[in-house]
């Protein structure tokens, strides 16, 4: 990490700091702690169409970042142009695209050395006024959790859901948790009421809770007609057939969609931050699977909104780029990541799922493409076999643990997530 110190926007006089806000607390703002400081980092690749957007609604946030960096992957688009518009935004610019992992990591390691948080932002992503405030709320009343993600809603139709955090199922699948449903509930003020626990509505220590929920609702929860479960063995169906549980409550995920997450800079690079061999798709599952295996934790915080296009640079969802990094890196991810004897009890759900997208994209005329993500895949095992080695040596918690956090969904519908949620799932999202 650069030891220099960078600008910090808060010391500018409001005068000339266009992005100067005073955030008012009824309760007595005049006593309260500033915010911590927050590094936001934006990674850019020809998306200049969204950029002034993107950049105008940081502008407008109610807590002013730290500082803006606004890594462009050697952009043909003018979005350097664009860029210079806002004085606040430092510019690293790049000579090549070097995806976004490595973007992200090189955005990182320029960070304010006393920026305590990372946030991450896609420029196809529109934060609400509130989205970064919101985030740092979550935070300072969860100290248990140091990764926190964002209500994602669909830029061209607000009132579905682009996502609320990915979920990694046992086989390796993954998909964006809500994706396409109806944002049935909108954000409340938080009360403060503690949540309730499907189980008996006692509140309990924050590491009994099962995956999906933590310490804090919008409002309080009746647990009348909740599922009776046992730790961890929750489905997300489960939650959001319960009166809307999932959607109202800042609910523990897997790990966070990075097209809008905040990462506890510390924990980010005790991580290593992104992994730059997948250059784009899944990277941010991979970190998740990372962090978990770290011990540290991630929260969804559904008061914190941004309206994300999605794929915006990158082609659709179908595209062949999309479909060769993300099956390749759903490979990479479950072969680093899955610990101890589940590595090898899965393994035939991970084989299963790897022919079945074999089959599906097949019948789809994406055959070559999809043979190349599995052959690279392949051909990189070796290489992710050592990191494997070190990561797991590095791990902090039980595989018990891990288990519990794993989504455990089977029957028709994970064969129609696998199948046909491949605008969901892994590889065809936008991170």
């Amino acid at each position: 990490m650069s030891g220099a110190r960078r600008r910090n926007l808060n010391t500018v006089p409001r005068d000339t700091n266009p992005m100067a806000k005073v955030v008012m607390d009824p309760s007595n703002d005049s006593c309260r702690p500033p915010p911590p400081k927050v590094t936001v980092i934006i990674v850019n690749w020809n998306g200049g169409r969204f950029l002034q957007r993107c950049l105008a609604a940081l502008q407008e946030q109610t807590v002013t970042p730290h500082e803006i960096i606004l890594v462009d992957n050697a952009s043909t688009d003018g979005s350097l142009d664009i860029a210079r518009d806002f004085p606040f935004v430092r510019i690293l610019s790049q000579k090549e695209n070097l995806g976004f992992a490595r973007g992200n990591n090189v955005g990182v390691m320029s960070a304010d050395i006393d920026s305590e948080w990372i946030a991450l932002l896609n420029p196809d992503a529109f934060p609400d006024p509130r989205w970064l405030e919101e985030l740092l709320s979550a935070a300072e009343k969860h100290p248990g959790y140091d990764v926190f993600g964002s209500k994602l809603l669909t830029a061209t139709e607000p009132r579905l859901l682009d996502g609320k955090g990915d979920i990694y199922h046992i086989s390796g699948l993954v998909w964006r948790d809500g994706h396409g449903e109806p944002d049935d509930h909108p954000h409340k003020e938080t009360s403060g009421e503690p949540c309730r626990t499907p189980q008996n509505g006692q509140f309990r220590h924050a590491g009994a809770y099962p995956l999906g929920h933590t310490g804090r609702c919008p409002e309080p929860v009746e647990t009348a007609g909740f599922p009776s479960v046992e730790h961890g063995a929750v489905s997300s169906q489960a939650w959001n057939d319960s009166k809307g549980y999932q959607s109202t409550c800042s609910n523990e995920i897997f790990s966070p969609c990075a097209a809008a997450a905040m990462y506890r800079k510390k924990a980010f690079e005790e991580s290593g931050g992104f992994d730059e061999d997948f250059f784009c798709y899944v990277e941010d599952v991979d970190l998740g699977f990372r962090l978990r295996l770290l011990g540290y934790r991630a929260l969804y915080v559904p008061a914190s909104i941004v309206y994300h296009v999605g794929s915006a640079t990158t082609g659709d969802h179908h595209s062949d780029f999309v479909v060769y990094h993300g099956h390749r890196n759903l490979v990479w991810t479950y072969v680093k990541n899955m610990p101890g004897i589940l590595f090898w009890l899965l393994l035939p759900c991970h084989l299963t799922l790897n022919l079945v997208s074999i089959f599906w994209f097949g019948i789809q005329g994406k055959g070559p493409v999809i043979i190349k993500a599995k052959y690279d895949a392949l051909q990189g095992i070796p290489r992710m076999w050592n990191k494997r080695r070190q990561i797991q040596a590095g791990r902090h918690i039980s595989i018990r643990d891990i288990w519990h956090v794993l989504n455990k969904q089977k029957g028709d519908r994970l064969l129609l997530a696998t199948i046909t949620g491949c605008n969901r799932c892994c590889g065809l999202k936008e991170d």
